[in-house]
């Protein structure tokens, strides 16, 4: 999942390396706050 997010942080560094569509924004988005409610789950049980 973290290495998913990789890419966005190549973007910001190397501009013609990678093409951001909507999608990769949505899932961008999405990934770690999956990560997060996972891990919240473990620390509150």
């Amino acid at each position: 999942m973290c290495d998913d997010l990789t890419p966005y942080g190549v973007k910001i560094r190397y501009s013609q390396e990678l093409y951001i569509e909507e999608y990769h924004v949505t899932k961008a988005l999405q990934e770690p706050e999956i990560l997060y409610d996972w891990l919240m789950g473990i620390l509150e049980s």
